[in-house]
């Protein structure tokens, strides 16, 4: 395909043909040469290779690009107006290249991979022709759209016009109405006036119903103070319990370290009494290999030996004691530790209740409150103005 800049210096210039014959001629020798060194023909087979095909559309377009005389040889041709070589249903641009290729290269003249790739640019000059036909049909759809939408653009005005007249009368009428609702309000006031009289001597009614419920509440409320006295020791009982587990904390984590010092303190003077009895050992061995053995040396490991036994066992059994004495005091200070949180259960509980009775209380004042102030607005307000 011609480049824009080609078909713009193509429509622009309308200066008369010159040298038609030469240009034509050099057009067809470099079309040649380009075709062979691009597609890597064979000039005993004349058959292009692999590599040939993604070029062949390209080669009209090149040789004209490299060669400016043939660029102004071919606007000339196209000013004088030449025949065209296809029918009319394309687009005038494309007739022009058409012609510009049967002119320059005619098949007679012409290798077969020539007219092939003359074939090739005749077909992509088809497919543009084409594509513009579609382009216009488009264009022209676009425009019919385009006066639709200003019809549409008329008819919704129009429509708003008489929309706005319509919202103008239903003003009018709204206005009217709301001066006939003013109206009834005024007489409906009258007929408020009775049932205010009637809704006084309801309301003196219920207020004596709810003073009856207020003594009621008083009552209760008594009832509830005595019995909040009476669990006031509770919270004392409380916080000496939590003071008490608290110690017991406190006690059993001092008695878990001073357990590890001890343990640490006694495995100490083992390994010291361990170290002395080895070095012992290990006398009576350098003495034995060095003299005869005799009955005292004997008799006298004999009894390093047991008294290593001994104190082994005797460190292992004090150590058992301990850590079953340790066992049973955990025992008992775990059982109470559940004791005492069980007690500190209760007391929440307990806790949670006078909570609740003191929001009963508040509860009660609060609607004293409110009674008070709703005999007071119904005394004090008049729904009705006056005339």
């Amino acid at each position: 395909m011609v480049s824009p800049e080609q078909d713009s210096q193509i429509s622009k210039d309308k200066s008369p043909r010159r040298s038609w014959n030469q240009s034509k001629q050099s057009a067809s020798t470099n079309l040649v040469v380009e075709t062979k060194k691009s597609c890597d023909v064979d000039p005993k087979v004349k058959t292009p290779l692999e590599n040939c095909a993604p070029q062949r559309q390209t080669l009209l377009i090149s040789s004209l690009a490299k060669n400016p005389s043939e660029q102004t040889d071919l606007n000339k041709c196209l000013s004088t107006g030449t025949s065209f070589a296809q029918s009319s249903k394309g687009s005038p641009h494309t007739s022009m290249y058409f012609t510009i290729l049967n002119e320059f290269f005619k098949s007679e003249s012409l290798t077969k991979l020539e007219n092939k790739v003359k074939r090739r640019t005749m077909e992509a000059l088809e497919l543009l022709s084409n594509n513009i036909e579609e382009v216009q049909l488009q264009r022209e759809q676009l425009v019919e759209e385009n006066k639709l939408l200003e019809e549409d653009r008329l008819y919704l005005e129009t429509e708003s016009n008489y929309f706005l007249r319509f919202l103008r009368k239903q003003n009018d009428e709204c206005r009217k109405k709301h001066e006939d609702l003013w109206h009834q309000y005024f007489q409906e006031c009258a007929e408020m006036r009775r049932r205010k009289q009637e809704l006084e001597s309801n309301f003196a009614k219920q207020n004596k119903d709810l003073q009856t419920q207020l003594l009621q509440g008083r009552k209760t409320q008594s009832h509830l103070r005595q019995q909040a006295q009476s669990l006031k020791h509770i919270n004392s009982v409380k916080k000496a319990q939590e003071m008490k587990i608290q110690a017991l904390q406190k006690e059993l984590e001092n008695m878990k370290v001073e357990t590890a010092i001890k343990d640490l303190q006694e495995h100490l003077q083992f390994l010291q009494q361990k170290a002395l009895l080895d070095r012992q050992l290990q006398e009576l061995k350098w003495l034995q290999v060095g003299r005869h053995s005799t009955k005292e040396v004997k008799k006298k490991v004999q009894v390093l030996k047991s008294t290593a036994r001994k104190v082994n066992s005797e460190y292992c059994d004090s150590v058992q004691k301990e850590n079953q004495g340790i066992q049973e005091e955990l025992v008992k200070q775990v059982q109470e530790y559940r004791k005492l949180a069980s007690i500190k259960g209760q007391l929440e509980k307990w806790k949670e209740q006078l909570k609740e009775e003191q929001w009963c209380q508040e509860a009660i004042v609060r609607g004293r409150q409110q009674l008070r102030a709703k005999r007071g607005r119904s005394h004090n307000y008049d729904p009705c103005p006056k005339e």
